[in-house]
């Protein structure tokens, strides 16, 4: 997905039904990029949770917010961490720091994904 504000492109792809991956390119002219592999599920919550956060009037930083399966930590609006829990509640080893465009275009595509 090309933005029509900046330079930058996001690309999702689906590499199975449970894990999604995400690229990244600050600009979309060129052939590198940063990429994330994320558990459908996470990726979901967190559409979900950006979701209220935007509706929600509350913007001061740091933001940190638990649900069910992972935790959102948002210290300033430029990006969102992102960490999984295991079935214990307990943090998985793997996290995702995600610039917010990322974020932004994962809500649009997931719109239109369904």
């Amino acid at each position: 997905m090309l933005n029509k504000q900046g330079n930058y492109k996001v690309e999702f792809i689906n590499l199975s039904d449970e894990i999604l991956e995400m690229r990244y390119f600050d600009d979309c002219k060129d052939e590198r990029c940063r990429s994330w592999k994320m558990p459908r599920a996470v990726a979901e919550e967190l559409v979900s949770w950006q979701k209220k956060f935007k509706q929600s009037k509350i913007k001061k930083f740091p933001i940190k917010e638990k649900t069910k399966i992972c935790e959102f930590n948002m210290n300033t609006e430029k990006s969102v961490e992102v960490r999984e829990f295991d079935g214990l509640g307990r943090y998985k080893m793997t996290g995702w720091s995600l610039p917010k465009e990322v974020v932004e275009e994962l809500i649009n595509w997931d719109g239109k994904s369904k």
